[in-house]
């Protein structure tokens, strides 16, 4: 059983597999633009914040942690008022 905070060894194995993926993309595309980086970041982080959420909170981490109803990122009325 894991305690509060641990990751299980098939989800840290799944984490290094896409860090390491992500350095060679960085070693290997080191002449792109800024854009194309955060794009890249994006791509990475949407897939790690799952994996990392699932182990570490139990359940995915929401979209917008603000307002995790909130998915789309638009403004609700009580954000207006």
């Amino acid at each position: 059983m894991l305690n509060k905070g641990e990751i299980k060894k098939e989800t840290k194995t799944d984490i290094l597999k896409e860090i390491e993926k992500a350095t060679q993309w960085l070693n290997d595309n080191q002449h792109l633009t800024k854009d194309e980086y955060e794009a890249k970041q994006k791509e990475i982080e949407d897939i790690l914040t799952p994996l990392i959420g699932i182990d570490m909170h139990t359940e995915p981490v929401p979209s917008n942690p603000i307002n995790p109803t909130n998915t789309n990122n638009n403004p609700n009325i009580e954000e207006i008022d």
